[in-house]
C-alpha cells in the first residue's frame, strides 16, 4: 500500500537490476524460515515477485525465475501485486492530465493577480474613456478566468473518473485473491476496507470496519503478516488498540491450542473494558458458546468474521446469552460484539474449532 521513494538502502531491492543467491533460494522454495514465523516465506515471495515485475529483464538470469513468476501469478502473491498496482495507477494522475492541470492552476493564479491590480486601477480611475477601457479589460480577464476554471474542472472530473475506475478494478481483483492462511486473509480484508473507504465513504471507516482493523492490528505480525501494521496505521488514533502488539511468534494453531487448553482447565477468556469484563465459555467453541458480562436488561449479540461479515445476530435479556454456531462455520478466529440497551459495547475474539 506504500507509495513514494523507498528509504535509502531499501530501494535497490526493487529497482536495481540483478539477482543474488537469496533470490534464487526464494524462487526455488529453498529458503528455510524460522519455524515461529510462518508469514516470512510469503513476504519474501512477494518481495521477489515485485522485484521481477519492476525489472523484467532479470527474470532470465536463472532457470527458476520464470517458473516462479508463472507459478505465483494466480496465487495470493500475484493477485495482491495486481491489486496494489491498480490502486497505485488509480491514484497517480496520468502525465498529460497532471501537466495540464498544473498549467491551468498557474494561469488561474496569474489571472487572479492581474484582476487584483486591475481593480485597484478602476478604483482610482475617474469617469470617462479610461474607466470604460479598464472595465472592458476586466471583463475579458474574467471570461478567461471562467474558461480556465471550466478546463480545470473538466480535468479534475477526468482524474476522478480515472480514480474511480481504477479503484473498482482493484476491488474486483481483491475479491479474487485466494486466501488460505491468516496473513492472506488479513491482507485481503485490509484491502477491502481501504478500498471501500476511498470509493464510498470519503476516507472514513464504519464501525464494523474499525472492529475488523482492531482485530487484525492486535495480532502477531509473524502470524498475521504485513496487514497487522497496515491495519494499525489506518486506524484513527482514538481507535488504536491500547495494549501493545505481542510478538510471540506463535502460529494460529498454537493460539487455538492454547485457548483450548485454557478452556479445558475451566478458565474463561476475558476482555477488559474499563472496569467491566466480558467472559466467553468455551473458547475455543465447537457448536455453542455462552457470553456473560456486567450488563443488565436487553442486549444484542453479533458474530462476525475478520472481514466484517455478519454470521450471527441474536437479541437477549439478562447478563448471559447462549448462542449456537452454524454447523458449516469454518475453523478460525471470529469477533463477538455485545451491544447493551444502556449503550455499552463489548468486543471479544472467539476461536472456533468444529468437531
Amino acid at each position: 500500500m506504500q507509495t513514494g521513494t523507498p528509504l535509502e538502502g531499501c530501494g535497490e531491492f526493487f529497482t536495481v537490476p540483478g539477482t543474488d543467491e537469496l533470490d534464487r533460494k526464494i524462487a526455488q522454495g529453498l529458503f528455510a524460515p524460522p519455524s515461529n514465523n510462518p508469514a516470512q516465506p510469503w513476504v519474501l515471495e512477494r518481495y521477489l515477485y515485485q522485484k521481477f515485475k519492476n525489472n523484467p529483464s532479470v527474470v532470465n538470469e536463472h532457470v527458476s525465475f520464470p517458473s516462479f513468476m508463472s507459478g505465483k501469478a494466480n496465487g495470493s502473491v500475484g493477485r495482491l501485486y495486481d491489486v496494489h498496482k491498480s490502486i497505485q495507477d488509480a491514484l497517480v494522475a496520468e502525465g498529460s492530465i497532471n501537466t495540464q492541470s498544473q498549467q491551468a492552476l498557474e494561469n488561474i493564479s496569474l489571472l487572479h493577480q492581474n484582476l487584483i491590480g486591475l481593480d485597484e486601477q478602476i478604483e482610482s480611475a475617474s469617469n470617462g474613456v479610461g474607466l470604460a477601457s479598464l472595465l472592458q479589460t476586466k471583463q475579458a480577464l474574467t471570461n478567461q478566468l471562467r474558461s480556465l476554471q471550466v478546463t480545470y474542472n473538466n480535468l479534475n472530473t477526468t482524474y476522478r473518473n480515472q480514480v474511480s475506475a481504477g479503484l473498482q478494478t482493484a476491488y474486483a481483483l481483491n475479491s479474487t485473491v485466494p486466501a488460505f492462511h491468516l496473513y492472506e486473509t488479513n491482507e485481503k480484508a485490509f484491502n477491502q476496507i481501504y478500498l471501500l473507504s476511498l470509493m464510498q465513504q470519503g476516507g472514513e471507516l464504519t464501525e464494523n470496519q474499525v472492529l475488523t482493523l482492531q482485530a487484525i492490528a492486535q495480532q502477531d505480525p509473524k502470524t498475521g503478516g504485513p496487514a497487522v501494521q497496515a491495519a494499525l496505521s489506518l486506524l484513527p488514533e482514538c481507535a488504536k488498540p491500547q495494549t501493545p502488539q505481542v510478538y510471540s511468534g506463535k502460529t494460529e494453531q498454537e493460539y487455538l491450542d492454547e485457548w483450548s487448553e485454557s478452556a479445558n482447565r475451566g478458565q474463561l477468556a476475558a476482555s477488559k473494558f474499563g472496569d467491566q469484563r466480558i467472559k466467553i465459555s468455551p473458547n475455543p467453541a465447537h457448536s455453542t458458546f455462552t457470553v456473560r458480562g456486567p450488563w443488565t436488561g436487553e442486549g444484542h449479540l453479533s458474530l462476525m468474521d475478520l472481514q466484517g461479515k455478519l454470521l450471527l445476530s441474536k437479541p437477549f435479556w439478562g447478563n448471559e446469552v447462549v448462542a449456537e454456531l452454524d454447523a458449516n462455520i469454518p475453523k478460525g478466529i471470529y469477533l463477538i460484539k455485545i451491544l447493551s440497551d444502556d449503550g455499552s459495547e463489548y468486543l471479544e475474539k472467539l476461536a472456533v474449532q468444529p468437531k
